[in-house]
């Protein structure tokens, strides 16, 4: 079966601008990824965190491996994500887990902001790193978040190439 799919181009644009005693400040950015032929987007509930004491509960959000499946897309076809917490009150903490075990980045979303995430390669570490040079990159993993003290409605879109 041949696809009926015609690629195309994805465009993210940020823009950012300010005015403080009448002068602005700011500006605009894009970047360009063509041939992009996958899309999914969804709106997923996500749990509220645990007690600390027992420990958070994680929402899987989406995950990437070397073969697709519901949910998961795979890693090397990874051009573009964006999280945007739906809620008008309570923050999530958004991770991001890379292949390397026990390795994740952590941000906090308050409500109504998004995070964007433009290439899945990470480096993110259980120690600090060292004074001199650079670790190794890691690919993403997946994408998980936790609600503060309500279950959050965070939406998902994630956009992916087939070679």
């Amino acid at each position: 079966m041949a696809t009926t799919i015609t690629g195309s181009d994805l465009t993210v644009t940020v823009n950012d601008n300010i005015t403080l005693n009448n002068v602005s400040y700011g500006g605009s950015t894009s970047a360009l990824s063509t041939g992009c032929n996958q899309v999914v987007q969804r709106i997923v509930e996500v749990a509220d965190m645990a007690a600390p004491e027992v420990g958070q509960t994680w929402t899987s959000l989406f995950n990437f491996s070397t073969a697709n499946d519901a949910g998961v897309g795979i890693k090397l076809e990874f051009q573009y994500a964006r999280v945007t917490n739906l809620d008008d009150t309570n923050y999530i903490l958004l991770q991001l887990e890379t292949v390397a075990a026990n390795n994740v980045l952590m941000f906090k979303l308050d409500a109504g902001e998004s995070y964007n995430i433009t290439n899945n390669a990470m480096v993110a570490l259980t120690a600090a790193a060292p004074a001199t040079g650079y670790e190794s990159t890691s690919t993403l993993s997946g994408i998980r978040a936790a609600a503060d003290t309500d279950p959050v409605d965070v939406e998902i879109m994630v956009v992916l190439k087939t070679a």
